[in-house]
């Protein structure tokens, strides 16, 4: 039993078939496209969205070593008690004592917007200075306790929050 060979309209109709894509295989092959530009989207859009998120706790992270620095530097150096009248949870005043002259000095940190900030006299005209100890702050809360300034911080930024505590010694 041999083969036989094939009629001329078989092979024609065999070489038609073969020579395209039928309309099942291109939608099979359209359906795997979308779905890889689908994963792709997915997973471009996460990776932008943890940068962002990334970013925006290195910034908070900035503003809370800035924090530290800051206050360590204006309480250690500059300044050798509290005022407790002027004071409250969310505002401290600092007074200097400079010994020998007998004149004091009196400086305020406080919360303005989402900015921590140092408020003191300039001059004797009455001027006050301004400089700023950290940003995105949402609350500030000041402790003083014998010879020490507890200090709880709370940062925000684009719905990320941080806490920063610390304590420092007064001269």
């Amino acid at each position: 039993m041999g083969r036989t060979a094939p009629k001329p309209e078989q092979l024609h109709n065999n070489l038609t078939r073969k020579s395209g894509l039928t309309l099942l295989e291109m939608l099979i092959a359209l359906s795997i496209a979308a779905v890889a530009l689908l994963m792709i989207t997915i997973v471009t859009s996460s990776t932008f969205r943890i940068t962002g998120q990334m970013s925006t706790i290195l910034e908070l992270d900035e503003q809370m070593s800035k924090l530290n620095v800051n206050m360590r530097y204006l309480i250690t150096r500059k300044w050798t008690a509290f005022v407790p009248e002027q004071s409250s949870q969310s505002t401290i005043s600092l007074t200097s004592e400079f010994p020998g002259i007998g004149s004091t000095v009196t400086a305020t940190i406080t919360q303005v917007n989402d900015t921590l900030v140092f408020l003191f006299p300039v001059d004797e005209s009455g001027s006050i200075g301004q400089m700023q100890i950290a940003h995105f702050v949402t609350s500030a809360l000041f402790e003083p306790m014998e010879k020490y300034l507890y200090y709880h911080i709370e940062f925000e930024k684009n719905g990320i929050q941080r806490d920063a505590a610390g304590a420092v010694r007064f001269n």
